[in-house]
Parts: structure tokens; C-alpha cells; sequence
């Protein structure tokens, strides 16, 4: 019990909390956001060009700028010293896109096209036919993105300077 003791005598772990659960619930908010309505797009039938964006962002799974571009943008985005460093390089994870692109195309096409002729726009159809369709497959996506922020320490530790803003893992 003193290793526990000195542990939490620590004023840093409390704020290591406070600031890994605000990436948790911020960042899977936005990667939900950003996924589903990514993946719907390429899921749709009849996009121009969806087959050639599939093909770019797929060969981003294969080739990544590596850490100085990232850097970069992160810096040029004013982001550096920010929580939202932590948030916004990985918004979209290439391989939770083609997950749910895979969980939206397998929808029968005559849901959509019931939504439409009852007037139905994009979004609606987005919030009300194709996600509550596919809650199991965003519940495990909401899981890698959870676990993919709670261990996230790297990025942490590049791009903030005060010590007010680590999350737990940096702590």
C-alpha cells in the first residue's frame, strides 16, 4: 500500500486523468464523426471517383509521411502545447474507415432508397437508417479508438510542453 500512497500523494496523476479522459471522450467523439461520415460517402453508389479516393486512402495504410511532416503540420496548425495535438492528427483511422465503408455497403440498398422517396437527404439517412443499422460495428470502433487514445503517450510527449496538459500514460 505505499507504493499506492505515494502514487496518488502525486498531484499529477489526478490531472493525468483529467486530461487522458478529455482526449478519450473528445477525440472518439470526433473519430466517430469523421469515420461515419467518411465512410458513408464511400459507400454511397455512383460517386465520381470513389474507386480512386478508396485507392489513395488505402495506400495511406502502406506509406505514412512519417514523424517530421506530421510534426510540421502540427506546428504550422498552431497546435503545438495543445490537447487538441492529440486529437486531430489522428481523426480518421484509415483501417476503422474501411471497417465501416464494409458495414454501410452490406445495408440493403432498398432501405436507402425507401428513406429517399419518403424525402429523406443524406444526413437524415445517415442518422436514422445506416448508423442505428450498424451500433455493433461503431461499438467496436468506439473501442479502438478508446484504447487507441488511452495508450497513446507518444504524441504527448512531442508535442506538449507543460506538464499541466500529459495525460496519464506521460504522467
Amino acid at each position: 500500500f505505499t507504493a499506492y500512497e505515494k502514487i496518488f500523494s502525486n498531484p499529477m496523476i489526478g490531472i493525468g486523468y483529467l486530461n487522458t479522459v478529455f482526449v478519450i471522450v473528445v477525440g472518439v467523439s470526433l473519430n466517430i464523426l469523421m469515420t461515419s461520415l467518411g465512410a458513408y460517402f464511400l459507400s454511397l453508389k455512383g460517386v465520381r471517383f470513389g474507386t480512386g479516393i478508396m485507392f489513395f486512402i488505402v495506400l495511406t495504410r502502406y506509406f505514412s509521411g512519417g514523424l517530421v511532416p506530421s510534426y510540421l503540420n502540427v506546428r504550422d496548425l498552431g497546435l503545438i502545447d495543445s490537447r487538441l495535438a492529440l486529437i486531430l492528427p489522428g481523426a480518421i483511422s484509415t483501417y476503422n474507415l474501411i471497417i465501416l465503408r464494409t458495414a454501410f455497403k452490406a445495408i440493403p440498398d432498398s432501405l436507402v432508397e425507401s428513406a429517399k422517396l419518403d424525402g429523406a437527404r443524406h444526413y437524415k439517412i445517415l442518422l436514422r437508417v445506416v448508423l442505428p443499422l450498424c451500433m455493433p460495428t461503431i461499438a467496436v470502433l468506439v473501442l479502438y479508438y478508446g484504447v487507441e487514445h488511452w495508450n497513446a503517450w507518444f504524441n504527448a510527449s512531442i508535442y506538449l510542453k507543460s506538464r499541466e496538459k500529459w495525460p496519464l500514460q506521460l504522467v
